[in-house]
């Protein structure tokens, strides 16, 4: 079947490799091609094979399959595709290869739900705007890089806008001390400034996704990186800078000289779907100070011997900061009790099922007997 090592082509310029074509070959075998998804519109897909782009639907086997709503494709996925006799009809996507990292943020509502924003992807670059407007937040900036954490991939924050930015210094300073050993780099997509730099980090193969508010610039940098105007950008509004959703869909499209790059909506509801592991990487001082608390299970509020107390009295530690990292906790804390009591109430649910199928079949066997 042609395509199927197509690391040159059209699936080598956004991210395809001999390694990955193996591992697809393990999984799905030789009667079915590898896409990958570029765009989600309300369960039609659009996947770049090494043939084409085209638009594509999951099939019914492979929807019945999916325990939850997670395991959908979403952009920067890569799947197996069906191949179709009829070039206008959709193509059929069969299966879904295992992703090396997902950026999910929680979902709006009250359910504990995950929600994926992009796949497989190796940067996380946060885009603020030195608009003047409230999109430059340290606290923001914290939120964000823990979500990229959480993804197994690497956060890179993006000062946008530098070109109208009234102190670029300063807001560097601000959010280089909001999220310590994370790159900040000052750019602008209307200037050009800090474009070179940034495209030394989209090197061939590896793959970026662009996440912030709305009216932060993102659509404005994919254009620029992507050499062409392929993504609508729209003015703030006048009254109170607020960013318009003018990316309406995630989307991937390739990078001038290898690689790609998935511009998302703005997050306007930014609650990180974060275990403890990724808030103590966002929060490394933080948690480096709490070793040396008296007791291991110090919760840092009224303990005696807390270390973290004292280095907010003593003015080592921002107390907005730590007000940010206990809130983060909390929401944390609020999902794993939410999972577990929706995992109970499945559990309830597939045993009543059972002992409605068991008492139907004694009923049965009584019947017969």
């Amino acid at each position: 079947m042609r395509g199927r090592d197509d690391d040159s082509g059209l699936l080598g310029a956004i991210g395809w490799t001999p390694g990955l074509s193996e591992m697809f070959q393990l999984k799905f075998g030789n009667q079915v091609i590898p896409g990958r998804v570029t765009r989600v519109d309300r369960g039609l897909y659009t996947v770049i094979t090494s043939l084409s782009e085209q638009a594509a639907r999951i099939t019914g086997a492979f929807e019945y399959r999916m325990a939850t709503n997670e395991e959908y494709p979403v952009v920067g996925d890569w799947v197996a595709a069906n191949e179709v006799d009829d070039p206008a009809a959709p193509l059929r996507i069969s299966g879904c290869m295992e992703r090396s990292s997902a950026v999910r943020r929680r979902d709006s509502g009250e359910a504990a739900v995950a929600q994926v924003l992009a796949a497989n992807v190796d940067l996380v670059l946060i885009t603020l705007s030195l608009d003047g407007g409230r999109r430059c937040s340290p606290r923001a900036a914290e939120r964000y890089v823990t979500i990229a954490w959480e993804s197994d991939a690497v956060p890179v924050i993006l000062l946008n806008k530098v070109d109208i930015a009234e102190d670029v210094e300063q807001s560097a300073l601000e959010i280089t001390a909001a999220a310590p050993g994370v790159e900040v780099v000052p750019v602008s997509g209307v200037s050009g400034v800090g474009l070179p730099e940034l495209r030394e980090l989209l090197v061939p193969h590896k793959t970026a996704v662009l996440i912030g508010p709305s009216g932060s610039g993102k659509s404005t940098l994919v254009n620029a990186l992507s050499g062409g105007q392929l993504l609508r950008v729209g003015r703030l509004r006048a009254g109170d800078q607020k960013g318009r959703h003018t990316t309406v869909a995630r989307q991937l499209v390739p990078v001038e000289g290898g690689g790609a790059i998935i511009d998302t909506p703005g997050l306007r509801e930014l609650q990180p779907w974060a275990a403890r592991e990724a808030i103590d990487e966002s929060f490394p001082d933080v948690a480096e100070i709490a070793t040396g608390c008296r007791y291991g299970d110090c919760t840092h509020t009224a303990e005696p011997g807390c270390a973290v107390q004292a280095a907010l009295a003593d003015g080592a530690l921002e107390f907005a900061r730590f007000a940010n990292y206990l809130e983060l906790l909390k929401e944390d804390k609020v999902v794993e009790v939410k999972n577990s009591e929706q995992a109970r109430r499945e559990r309830e649910k597939r045993w009543k099922k059972i002992h409605q199928q068991m008492r139907g079949f004694t009923k049965e066997r009584r019947a017969g007997g």
